[in-house]
């Protein structure tokens, strides 16, 4: 919840299913006193909102996102060990390529911008980050290297099997117009 905080911003309301980790965390927030707080500090309660029990597909969408994530991390990593730091920058980048997704149709004009995501949580139109840090040593290199390409294999393959869903998931109905149809 901090990471999220920190990289996000503080929220208000918190949406999540009934996790026992979430229900844990909303407890102890509970217990806290929140009218010292809000006074003392000028910050104000986090009110968590559960999905009811018996409705998993509430939570689709993000359910939904998190499915994607985690079977674009293992077709594209297989069996390969990442170190803790690699793994991290792996998933913050999976997470920008993910909020770049377009949220709109994308228009062939060029002066329109596609909306994502990204847009509506940051002011940086784009999350992309060069990497500006040269070293020399090899094995160092040869490890950013392969990053970079799971990093490049994951957006093309996310651009591929996110759309590609889209499109399938949109049913073209044609009628038939045949003998005994009225049109009206």
């Amino acid at each position: 919840m901090r990471r999220f905080i920190a990289r996000r911003g503080r929220i208000s309301v918190m949406n999540s299913d009934n996790g026992t980790n979430f229900t844990g965390l909303n407890n102890a927030l509970r217990q806290l006193d929140w009218t010292t707080i809000e006074s003392e500090f000028r910050v104000h309660e986090i009110r968590w909102k559960f999905n009811p029990p018996s409705s998993p597909w509430c939570g689709g969408f993000w359910e939904r996102s998190i499915r994607i994530l985690k079977d674009l991390l293992r077709k594209n990593l297989g069996l390969s060990c990442l170190s803790y730091e690699e793994l991290q920058t792996l998933v913050c980048e999976c997470e920008s390529v993910m909020n770049s997704r377009p949220l709109t149709y994308i228009s062939e004009e060029q002066e329109l911008k596609t909306l994502t995501p990204s847009m509506f949580l940051q002011d940086i139109p784009l999350n992309d980050v060069p990497d500006l840090d040269q070293i020399q040593k090899t094995n160092i290199v040869l490890r950013w290297r392969y990053i970079q390409k799971v990093r490049e294999n994951l957006k093309q393959r996310f651009k591929r099997e996110y759309l590609g869903f889209l499109r399938s998931s949109v049913i073209k109905r044609e009628d038939k117009i045949n003998e005994g149809v009225t049109l009206c």
